[in-house]
Order: C-alpha cells, then sequence, then structure tokens
C-alpha cells in the first residue's frame, strides 16, 4: 500500500489556494458593488437636492405672497410627485434645448423659460432655474463650461450615466 499523506496534504494546499482566490474574487466584487451603489446614491442625492432647494425657494415665494403662475391653468398647489414629474419634464427639455441650439447662459435660459411658461417672470426664479442648474451640473446631467455656460453632456458623459442609472 502507497502513502498518500504527500498527495493529500498538496491537494489541501490547493484547495486552500482555491479558497483564497474565492475570497478575493468576492471581496472585489462587493467593492464593486459598493461603488455603483455610491454613485448611484450619491447622483439621486444631488437629485433630491435640487428638488428640495426649488421647493424651499417656492415656499418662500408662496409665503411672499406672489401667486403661481400657471399657464396650463393647473391649480396651485401641487403634489410632490407631480412636482417631481414637471421638474423631471422640465430637465429633459432643458437638456434638448441645450443638445439642439448649443452651450447658453443662466440668463439665456432663464429668459427662454419664461418664454416658454416652464417659469414665471419673478425675482425667485433666476435663483431657482440657477439653483437647479448648478445641481444638475453636479450630477453630471449637464455642464458648466468654464465661460460659466452651459452645455449639453458630451457623448462620453452621456454613456457613463447610462451606465450608472
Amino acid at each position: 500500500m502507497r502513502d498518500i499523506r504527500n498527495d493529500l496534504a498538496e491537494r489541501i494546499t490547493h484547495l486552500n489556494d482555491q479558497i483564497g482566490a474565492a475570497d478575493r474574487e468576492l471581496k472585489l466584487k462587493l467593492n464593486r458593488l459598493k461603488q455603483e451603489h455610491e454613485g448611484k446614491i450619491s447622483y439621486l442625492k444631488a437629485d433630491f437636492d435640487a428638488v428640495k432647494t426649488v421647493l424651499e425657494l417656492e415656499q418662500r415665494r408662496l409665503q411672499d405672497g406672489q401667486p403661481v403662475a400657471r399657464s396650463n391653468g393647473a391649480p396651485a398647489q401641487m403634489t410632490e410627485r407631480d412636482q417631481t414629474q414637471e421638474r423631471a419634464r422640465f430637465l429633459d427639455i432643458l437638456i434638448r434645448k441645450l443638445s439642439d441650439d448649443g452651450p447658453a447662459s443662466s440668463s439665456d435660459l432663464r429668459e427662454w423659460a419664461i418664454q416658454g411658461g416652464y417659469l414665471d417672470d419673478s425675482k425667485t426664479s433666476g435663483a431657482a432655474l440657477y439653483s437647479v442648474l448648478i445641481e444638475t451640473a453636479k450630477a453630471g446631467l449637464i455642464r458648466q463650461l468654464p465661460d460659466g455656460k452651459f452645455a449639453a453632456p458630451s457623448i462620453t458623459e452621456l454613456i457613463r450615466l447610462q451606465h450608472t442609472v
């Protein structure tokens, strides 16, 4: 009968190596998932902060006694869901405008938004729009150029956004 203890010891070493490799692979996958999760959460937090800022500005505007301007005859009070949907539609239209017309300053975008009925012509609407532009730029949905103008995202940024959302 042959002594197989060396063979068994080699087999144990090989199995330990495989267990270690599987553990390292799991740790890498967990780190990658954590990074993806953090990226998604940071994007959502930036969007949340932008909506919160706009809501605060709207509440201050309403407390000052200024009426809410609605071009479509909708009621002055909107639910949070309606506000979020309206903001998402506005951002979609804004990004398309920047894609079609090229970079624009915040004042140009404010004038466009007022003419299009997306904003009222109050003093706070410019600040609210600028806040949304900055938060949207931080989230990577648009770009702020060195000259202060805003532009649609580049193709590379769009591809990155598609993979993170």
